[in-house]
C-alpha cells in the first residue's frame, strides 16, 4: 500500500482508529450519559438533593404537573462552606451581642472561584454599617476587618455583590465561618440566612437530602409528601450512597414493588439510574429524567473546560460501576 514500511502503516492505521474512536466519543457520549427515560403513571419521584437551586425548580414543576404521592430527596453530607451562587447577603444574627473593643479584628474564613480573571468581591457590614471590602481567592483563608470603634456586634452581613458566569466558569462565593473575640460561627447555623432579597433562606441544613426537601417546600410542595433520606458514605461514591439510603427507606416503609422516576442533572443521569436499579432489583421499575447542566452547552460540551471535567468524569464512574458493583 502506497510503498509503506509495515511498521509505518501499522501506525497510520492506529492513528485513524484512534481518530475514528474519539470522534465517535465526542459526538455521542453526552447523550448516552444522559439519558432521559421517565416512566408515566410513576408515584414516586427521587431528586438527587445536591442538583443546583434552579433544577430543584424544574423538580418541582415535575412533582407538581404529574401528581406524584411521594417526592424524596436524598443525599449526603455537604461542604462546611456555604455555597453563595447568586448576588446576595449571607446574615449571621448574633443575639447576644459579643463586645468587641476598638482595634480588634472580625475573621471570616472563605473562598471563592474565579470568572474571567476576577474572584468574588465580598463586603462586610457590621450592624448595618459598611467596614471593609475585599477580593476572595480560590484558596480557603481566613480575612480579617479591624474596628474602628467599640461595638456590641448584633450583625455580620456578608455581601457577595459580582457574581457572573461566562459559559465556562462560574464566579462563586464560599463561606466558612465568622470569628469574633474566639467565638466561632458557623455559616450553617440556625442564627444565619441567605438573602437573596426575594426570598430569605434559612442556613442550617447539614445533608444535601434535608437543603432540596426545604427548597421543595418552600417552592410549595406538600411538605406532608416530602422526605429527606440522608445517606453517609463509608465506602463507595456518595450516589452509591444516596441509592442505598432509598433502598433501605422502602425495605424500613415494607414497600416491596413501586414505580418511580429519577431526577438528576446532566451525564450523571446514566450512573445513577444504573446504580439505583441495581440497589433496588426488578420489582421496583426506575425512569429517569434528567435536565441540562446549568454550567455549559451540552451540544459542545467539549468546548468547555467545565463539560469536559464532568463528562470524563461520569464516563470513568459509569465503567467503573458497571465493571464492579
Amino acid at each position: 500500500m502506497l510503498g509503506l514500511r509495515p511498521k509505518v502503516l501499522v501506525t497510520l492505521v492506529s492513528v485513524l482508529v484512534l481518530f475514528i474512536g474519539l470522534h465517535i466519543y465526542v459526538h455521542s457520549i453526552h447523550n448516552f450519559l444522559k439519558v432521559n427515560s421517565p416512566l408515566a403513571g410513576s408515584s414516586i419521584l427521587v431528586v438527587e438533593g445536591w442538583i443546583p437551586y434552579t433544577c430543584l425548580e424544574k423538580a418541582y414543576t415535575e412533582f407538581e404537573k404529574n401528581d406524584y404521592d411521594l417526592l424524596l430527596t436524598t443525599g449526603t453530607k455537604m461542604d462546611p462552606a456555604f455555597l453563595m451562587s447568586d448576588n446576595s447577603s449571607l446574615v449571621f444574627n448574633l443575639t447576644h451581642k459579643p463586645l468587641m473593643k476598638k482595634g480588634e479584628t472580625l475573621l471570616i474564613k472563605a473562598y471563592g472561584s474565579v470568572c474571567n480573571g476576577i474572584y468574588p468581591n465580598m463586603r462586610v457590614k457590621i450592624n448595618n454599617e459598611l467596614a471593609g471590602t475585599t477580593e476572595v481567592t480560590n484558596k480557603l483563608d481566613t480575612y480579617g476587618v479591624n474596628l474602628n470603634s467599640e461595638l456590641e456586634i448584633e450583625r455580620v452581613e456578608l455581601i457577595f455583590d459580582n457574581d457572573a458566569f461566562n459559559g465556562k466558569e462560574d464566579r462563586n462565593l464560599y463561606i466558612e465561618s465568622v470569628e469574633l473575640n474566639n467565638e466561632l460561627f458557623l455559616s450553617r447555623a440556625d442564627n444565619v440566612i441567605l438573602d437573596k432579597g426575594y426570598a430569605q433562606i434559612i442556613t442550617s441544613h447539614q445533608y444535601f437530602a434535608e437543603q432540596a426537601a426545604y427548597y421543595l417546600e418552600r417552592m410549595g410542595a406538600d411538605k406532608s409528601k416530602i422526605i429527606a433520606l440522608k445517606s453517609e458514605v463509608s465506602s463507595g461514591s456518595r450516589t452509591h450512597g444516596s441509592a442505598v439510603a432509598v433502598k433501605q427507606w422502602f425495605g424500613q416503609m415494607e414497600i416491596y414493588k413501586a414505580k418511580m422516576n429519577l431526577f438528576t442533572m446532566g451525564v450523571h443521569a446514566k450512573r445513577s439510574h444504573s446504580l439505583l436499579e441495581k440497589e433496588l432489583g426488578a420489582d421496583y421499575k426506575i425512569g429517569v429524567i434528567s435536565v441540562d447542566h446549568p454550567g455549559y452547552n451540552p451540544e459542545y460540551w467539549y468546548k468547555s473546560v467545565r463539560g469536559i471535567r464532568t463528562v470524563a468524569k461520569e464516563t470513568i464512574g459509569y465503567i467503573y460501576y458497571t465493571l464492579f458493583y
